[in-house]
């Protein structure tokens, strides 16, 4: 269960392995929604974001194979558009690009260029 979050519209929350060792590495001021039990597969796999009552809000598939830069190199996959508003776009490689910076930018827009 996570906490309540107030999170204003185009705001940024987190979900995290180790709520530690993330705030050791990028600080206090990001979001944290929780954390997450288990790895990420680095072969790629589904993904669910369930509600309290654990009905699907959004759920997709990502490929270990979209971009060779994500693959063991540090950066992480980043939606092209925030604003997609089109469930099954999700799980399609155009709808990703590879982050500009190693490690991402957790709780932050992502610059595109």
């Amino acid at each position: 269960t996570f906490p309540d979050l107030d999170l204003p519209p185009g705001g940024y929350v987190v979900v995290v392995r180790d709520t530690a060792a993330f705030e050791s590495r990028y600080g206090t001021d990001i979001a944290v929604a929780g954390q997450y039990s288990g790895r990420l597969d680095n072969a790629g796999e589904h993904l669910e974001l369930q509600d309290a009552a654990g009905q699907v809000i959004l759920g997709f598939t990502y490929a270990d194979d979209w971009y060779d830069l994500t693959d063991g190199l540090g950066f992480s996959l980043t939606v092209n558009a925030p604003t997609t508003t089109d469930p099954a776009a999700y799980g399609e490689k155009t709808t990703w690009r590879p982050s500009r910076i190693a490690g991402g930018s957790p709780g932050y827009p992502d610059p595109a260029h």
